[in-house]
């Protein structure tokens, strides 16, 4: 297995992601994103800022995957239901950009959201699938196991992916908030959203094939 750091969940926590990303880079591997840049956290334009230009930095070894936030904000500043991404926390995200609004809200957060931004956004991948590992948002859609489609990647979430026959030796996920705050590890599954952002939980990665984490 290609050694890897694989970092959960970050939903808009900027303290989090800026320690993690002190500790990945010091490792000189390359690095995947399960997704969920956005909304919980006060900080998703921070987020996105420094995660759109680390992309830059590692263009070939950085993998950045959508979750199922990064496209409900995309969905939003499409047209998409405002009561619908508000319930998903992007009140805050829409804060992180607009100090105030008034009158229309999606045009004064669209008119705020910069152009590289919403290039991230738009280009996130639906997985890391090798031979031996998937990487993705929800770890695999249980009725369509074969499909890496984004929505089946970072919308087709089931819990019953803990308990269903893995498509891969391994499956890595976050999208599964594990009250815990601590990652599930299990032979075939590890699931590394620990709450950071949503939960006051940890930012959590796992190394591979190591199976280390590290959470801050």
């Amino acid at each position: 297995m290609t050694p890897l750091a694989v970092v959960g969940d970050v939903h808009g926590n900027i303290n989090a992601l800026r320690a993690m990303l002190e500790s990945v880079e010091k490792l000189r591997r390359p690095v995947v994103f399960v997704g969920d840049y956005v909304n919980g956290g006060p900080a998703s334009a921070s987020v996105l800022e420094v995660l759109s230009a680390k992309k830059l930095v590692h263009p070939d070894d950085w993998v950045f995957l959508a979750g199922n936030h990064d496209l409900a904000l995309l969905d939003y500043l499409g047209g998409g239901s405002f009561a619908a991404f508000a319930a998903m926390g992007g009140i805050a995200t829409i804060s992180s950009y607009v100090d105030s609004v008034r009158g229309n809200v999606r045009a004064a957060f669209a008119t705020s959201v910069p152009e590289h931004h919403h290039r991230f956004l738009q280009e996130l991948l639906p997985c890391y699938d090798s031979d031996r590992v998937l990487i993705s948002h929800v770890g695999f859609c249980v009725d369509r196991p074969d499909d890496r489609s984004k929505d089946a990647m970072a919308r087709g979430g089931s819990y019953r992916v803990f308990a269903s026959p893995s498509p891969r030796d391994l499956v890595v996920c976050g999208h599964y908030l594990q009250r815990s705050r601590t990652p599930f590890n299990s032979e075939h599954l590890i699931c590394i959203d620990t709450g950071c952002g949503m939960a006051d939980g940890p930012l959590t990665a796992v190394l591979l094939p190591e199976r280390t984490f590290l959470s801050v």
